[in-house]
């Protein structure tokens, strides 16, 4: 993987969190790499995508996960003692249990559920002068996880349960109160 450095003195903590989940990719996209080196917090940081650099970042012989993450991702998105943070025995254990859940059958579950949600929700759209994808299928997708998981939402606490979880990926990493919000959302 070839990297290509950024302006020396230029921070781009500001455009990471501007876009926290398109950051390292778009650069990628427009440099015709898969790595690139930028400065981060002020610290020079090299920045990966692709299947090369995913399977190092998950090969504990080159990384750690414990304490890895800014605090104010763990507080928000991953939660104290998540597995995203935990290393060796505890790290697999955990790992195990998620992945448990994972089978074949339950992801089909999952998939017809969400088949069920967007066909529901499709059949309500020709009545309507707009209709936002984004908004519409977040609404859908707690809907039908909620029901995978056996977590139950009353159709009065959907919007309010819908508006926490989508808070705590869009505004994890942001700073002030949008922070505060995923923070408190979760």
């Amino acid at each position: 993987m070839a990297s290509r450095p950024e302006r020396a003195l230029r921070d781009r903590t500001t455009a990471l969190l501007s876009d926290p989940y398109r950051f390292i990719s778009r650069r990628c996209r427009s440099r015709g790499t898969e790595a690139f080196t930028a400065r981060l917090l002020l610290e020079p940081t090299v920045c990966v995508t692709g299947p090369e650099a995913a399977a190092a970042v998950q090969d504990p012989r080159h990384f750690r996960r414990q304490d890895a993450a800014p605090g104010r991702i763990v507080a928000t998105l991953f939660g104290r003692g998540g597995v995203q943070g935990l290393d060796g025995a505890a790290h697999r254990h955990r790992k195990r249990l998620f992945v448990s859940l994972m089978s074949h059958q339950r992801v089909a579950e999952l998939a017809a559920l969400t088949e069920r949600e967007f066909d529901r929700a499709a059949q309500e759209w020709p009545g309507r002068d707009q209709v936002v994808l984004y908004d519409e299928f977040r609404a859908m997708l707690m809907r039908a996880v909620c029901t995978w998981a056996g977590v139950p939402l009353l159709p009065a606490d959907a919007d309010r349960r819908t508006a926490q979880i989508t808070a705590l990926f869009d505004d994890a990493g942001r700073v002030g109160p949008r922070h505060w919000r995923a923070r408190l959302s979760r």
